[in-house]
């Protein structure tokens, strides 16, 4: 007796039919999160070297500023990584 086994054509389009109507609503919304995450990983960075030329200021006995991703302490520039 023969057994049918598998999907129809019209099943497995339903099925590719949903994966793309939940796709298209979860990718933006995955989107934006890392947008967020993105912005907090910068405003902590820049906070990490705000700390850093404070503490460099105390040490060196100069004024430090944090000027794009450096450092800089009087006439002297410090590279940050």
């Amino acid at each position: 007796m023969y057994r049918n086994t598998g999907f129809t054509l019209i099943e497995i389009l339903i099925v590719i039919i949903i994966i793309a109507i939940v796709s298209g609503v979860v990718a933006p919304v995955a989107y934006k999160s890392v947008e967020k995450f993105e912005t907090i990983v910068k405003k902590a960075r820049i906070a990490q070297l705000e700390k850093k030329a404070n503490f460099m200021s105390f040490i060196t006995d100069q004024t430090c500023r944090l000027d794009n991703s450096t450092i800089v302490c009087g006439s002297r520039r410090h590279e940050t990584q």
